[in-house]
């Protein structure tokens, strides 16, 4: 059964040193590069929607490979965030990824369920995630590097694939 992962994105992005120490479009862009490439919310078949802070005109909705972008506009990204399930025909499908209490209480009110932020970055890392779409010998190779010189290739490379020093 396919889920449908909706993150709050700045709330994500805050907590995230990596993401949290650039500019907010380029922080916007590395979150969604690493969904795209870790996948923490496991088989593409799970939906996933990135909600972030943005008033009209602000950067526009789209659909980043797999991954769809939406910009709060005229609400708050909490708001539309509760309405997005609030509004959903199967909330038992939905995960919501935010360490905000009020949308937690929310959501969960309604039917969905919640993963904080750590939680759900540390999804990427694990090595007992079922394949994940990922090569099914690389989690090997994660077994030989630590985390945190993990971390470091991952700015490194981003940097040069966001074009983070220009």
């Amino acid at each position: 059964m396919a889920r449908h992962y909706i993150l709050d994105g700045y709330n994500i992005i805050k907590q995230i040193p990596f993401f949290a120490d650039v500019k907010l479009k380029k922080g916007r862009e590395a979150l969604v590069y690493f969904l795209e490439n870790r996948r923490p919310q496991g088989s593409r078949n799970n939906k996933v929607t990135v909600v972030f802070d943005g008033k009209s005109g602000m950067g526009s909705d789209e659909q980043a490979g797999w991954v769809g972008v939406q910009f709060s506009r005229d609400e708050s990204a909490d708001e539309k965030i509760k309405r997005i399930v609030a509004d959903a025909d199967n909330n038992s499908n939905i995960i919501v990824v935010t360490d905000d209490r009020a949308i937690q209480y929310y959501v969960r009110s309604l039917g969905a369920m919640t993963i904080g932020v750590k939680a759900f970055m540390q999804k990427a890392n694990s090595s007992n995630q079922k394949d994940g779409g990922r090569d099914k010998d690389s989690s090997r190779l994660n077994k030989g590097i630590s985390h945190v010189a993990e971390n470091k290739i991952f700015e490194e490379f981003s940097g040069i694939w966001l074009n983070k020093n220009n």
